[in-house]
């Protein structure tokens, strides 16, 4: 029996279909709206001095969290920035008492 392109052709047709059907009956999580987030596990990596190929290596923390939020805006928003949020970092002018701007020409 030879695969012609007409059979290949209703081949990817079925597989598309059924694909699409499949993908329809998918519902997304329904979540809250407000953020949760949670602990799930830390671990400490003691490592070796040196790798196998002789490069210094340093020991790592793995701290791992779960999080969920429902619209998907976890985190500030753009007009987020009233105190203590800024979209700046200021620095202190010692001889002023007056705001520095981090990256003037004069710090």
């Amino acid at each position: 029996m030879s695969i012609t392109p007409a059979r290949t052709l209703y081949t990817l047709g079925i597989a598309v279909l059924l694909t699409a059907l499949l993908a329809s009956c998918y519902r997304p999580p329904d979540f809250a709206n407000e953020p949760s987030i949670t602990f799930n596990s830390i671990e400490f990596k003691d490592l070796p001095p040196t790798s196998s190929d002789g490069l210094p290596q340093a020991d790592t923390l793995v701290i791992t969290l779960n999080f969920r939020d429902g619209d998907g805006n976890l985190g500030l928003g753009r007009d987020d920035n009233d105190p203590p949020y800024q979209p700046l970092f200021f620095f202190f002018n010692p001889e002023t008492g007056g705001p520095i701007q981090a990256g003037d020409s004069d710090t």
